[in-house]
């Protein structure tokens, strides 16, 4: 369901830039996120991949400051190398050398915006959705997620009725962070919680999947 919610946030601006704006605004747009989610992505993902099992794992021998430690330590080293990379994709286009394979599609203030926006959303994705999952609080995530697509769409729609510039990319950022402060809104008591009501919430969820599994 979360899934489904989510993509109110990046489907639905693009229907609303081919409707409002223009193709060529679309694609540039959808480039730069499609780049965005293959490079600044990736090594969120790579955190997610890594640090959370081993956090759950934690967690579930009783060691709660453990795994919110580990879920804080993973976003923050997969932040640096994502900010390393696009960093180095603005570099290239300023210097010349990949002016072949990103064209006229790229524009390096589109690509920064939206790669702040799926920093903003792979971050929450590493640190908050965990809580929520721990805590069998799933349902959260896509309350969240719809707030922020409802936020991204009718913020998207007024920047491109009235032509604002970067209107729609502010909009994307804007979603994304509506919903991560949803979210740590909805769960801060669970994810400030280190009693030990913590803990056999953590011991019932893991064997709860292990019965399914």
């Amino acid at each position: 369901m979360s899934n489904l919610a989510e993509s109110g946030v990046f489907v639905g601006i693009r229907y609303l830039v081919l409707l409002l704006g223009s193709e060529t605004h679309l694609g540039v747009f959808s480039f730069c996120v499609d780049l965005s989610q293959r490079s600044v992505g990736f090594f969120m993902n790579a955190a997610s991949f890594v640090f959370v099992p081993r956090a759950f794992l934690s967690a579930a021998n009783g060691n709660v400051r453990e795994f919110r430690r580990g879920l804080f330590e993973g976003a923050a080293i997969a932040l640096i190398f994502a900010a390393a990379a696009a960093a180095g994709i603005v570099g290239l286009f300023f210097s010349g050398h990949a002016s072949g394979w990103l064209g006229k599609s790229f524009d390096p203030a589109v690509f920064g915006i939206v790669s702040c926006a799926v920093l903003v959303n792979r971050t929450k994705k590493v640190i908050i959705d965990p809580f929520a999952l721990r805590s069998n609080k799933a349902m959260t995530l896509t309350y969240s997620y719809a707030i922020g697509a409802l936020a991204c769409c009718c913020l998207a729609a007024l920047g491109l009725w009235w032509r604002v510039p970067l209107g729609s990319e502010m909009a994307f950022l804007f979603g994304y962070v509506v919903a991560a402060a949803c979210s740590f809104f909805a769960l801060r008591n669970v994810i400030a919680d280190q009693g030990p009501g913590a803990k056999q919430r953590t011991v019932l969820m893991v064997g709860l999947d292990a019965r399914n599994e």
